[in-house]
C-alpha cells in the first residue's frame, strides 16, 4: 500500500529529452506532502530507463519513484496501470513532456474540499527548448469550475497536466462504467475528456487562474499534427457521454450531438479565419461523416475552396482600406 499523499501519474513514450524536466518540476514542489512519482513507460526505447535512474537518486530524498515498464499497450493502458499500483488519496497528472511551477500543488491542496474533489489550473505554453511562446496565461477565466458539466460539455477547457483529484471519483467514474477503468480503452485520443466528464457527474470542480503547469508544443506530439483526428474523438465523447448518462442527468437526448457540432462549428470558424484551409476542408469533410447538418459546415467548406491567392488578395484588401474606413 502506498504511504504517499499525493500520487502523480506520467505516462511516457521516448520522451528522455524531456523527461527530466518534467521529474525535476515535481521534486521542487514547495507544498509539504509525500509524493510519488509513477512513470508508467509504453516501451520506450529510446535512453528513458538510464534517465528515470538518474533522476530517482537526484530526488531519492523528496520523491519515491516507481517505473513501470509495460509493452506497447497506447496511453490509456499505462495510465490505467498505474493508477492500480498506487493507493494514494490524491491524484495529479503529469506528461512526460510538460512540466509544473514549483507551487503548483501548494496553491492547489488548500481549494479541496467535501465540496470540490478536483482542481485543475490555467497553463502557459512553451518550446522544445522551455522557453514560453505566449504572452501569458491562457484562460484565467476558464468556464470549467463548480458544477461545471454543462460547461464541460460544450468543451474540454481543462488542460490534464494541472489536474489534482481526489482518488475516490476517479474510483467512482470507473466503476460506474461497464468496462470498470479509470480510462476506457476505445478512446485513442479524448480518454482524458472522457475520464473529466465523467467526475464531474460526481464532484465540482475548483479552479486556480494562475498559470501552474507549462503545456510544450513539439512536433512529435501526439495528435498535433492531425487535428481532424483530435476533434473526431472529442466529438465521439460529447455524444457517448449523453447517449450513456444523458437520461440520468436530464439531458435532452440531442444534447450530445448539438454540443459536438457546435464545438466542430467553432473549430472550423476559427481555423478558417486564420486561413488554415486544409484542415478546415479536413473538418467539413468530418461534420459530413457525422452526420452535422449546419449549413454553415457547406459554406465553410465552399470558402476553403477557393484558390488561396483570391482570399490573400482579400486579406490584404482589408489590412489596407478597414482603417481607413473606421
Amino acid at each position: 500500500m502506498s504511504e504517499a499523499d499525493v500520487c502523480v501519474i506520467m505516462p511516457t513514450w521516448n520522451r528522455a529529452n524531456y523527461l527530466g524536466f518534467a521529474i525535476d518540476s515535481i521534486g521542487r514542489q514547495t507544498a509539504d506532502v509525500r509524493i510519488e512519482l509513477i512513470v508508467a513507460d509504453d516501451a520506450s526505447t529510446d535512453n528513458t530507463w538510464e534517465v528515470i535512474r538518474e533522476y530517482t537518486s537526484r530526488w531519492a530524498h523528496r520523491l519515491t519513484i516507481q517505473h513501470l515498464l509495460l509493452p506497447k499497450g497506447g496511453v490509456c493502458v499505462a495510465r490505467n496501470k498505474a493508477l492500480a499500483s498506487s493507493s494514494a488519496p490524491l491524484v495529479t497528472f503529469l506528461d512526460s513532456d510538460d512540466v509544473w511551477e514549483d507551487t503548483k500543488l501548494a496553491c492547489q491542496l488548500p481549494l479541496l474540499s467535501d465540496r470540490v474533489g478536483l482542481v485543475h489550473s490555467d497553463f502557459r505554453y512553451i518550446d522544445t527548448l522551455g522557453h514560453f511562446s505566449d504572452n501569458g496565461g491562457q484562460r484565467p477565466d476558464n468556464p470549467a469550475r463548480g458544477k461545471c458539466l454543462t460547461a464541460m460539455l460544450a468543451e474540454d477547457t481543462v488542460v490534464f497536466s494541472t489536474v489534482l483529484v481526489r482518488r475516490k471519483w476517479i474510483d467512482a467514474a470507473a466503476a460506474s462504467e461497464p468496462h470498470g477503468l479509470p480510462f476506457d480503452l476505445k478512446w485513442v485520443n479524448g480518454e482524458d475528456y472522457d475520464l473529466l466528464l465523467r467526475i464531474a457527474r460526481f464532484t465540482d470542480f475548483g479552479y486556480v487562474s494562475r498559470p501552474l503547469a507549462q503545456y510544450r508544443v513539439h512536433e512529435h506530439q501526439t495528435g498535433m499534427s492531425d487535428l481532424a483526428r483530435v476533434f473526431r474523438y472529442h466529438c465521439q465523447v460529447q455524444m457517448a457521454f449523453v447517449d450513456r448518462w444523458g437520461t440520468q442527468l436530464g439531458l435532452d437526448s440531442t444534447a450530445g450531438r448539438d454540443a459536438a457540432q457546435a464545438f466542430l462549428l467553432s473549430r472550423c470558424e476559427s481555423l478558417y479565419w486564420q486561413r488554415n484551409l486544409e484542415i478546415v476542408r479536413k473538418l467539413c469533410a468530418l461534420a459530413t461523416e457525422l452526420g452535422f447538418n449546419d449549413p454553415r459546415f457547406q459554406m465553410l467548406k465552399r470558402r476553403a475552396s477557393r484558390p488561396r491567392w483570391l482570399l490573400s488578395a482579400k486579406d490584404t484588401w482589408d489590412r489596407i482600406w478597414t482603417p481607413a474606413r473606421t
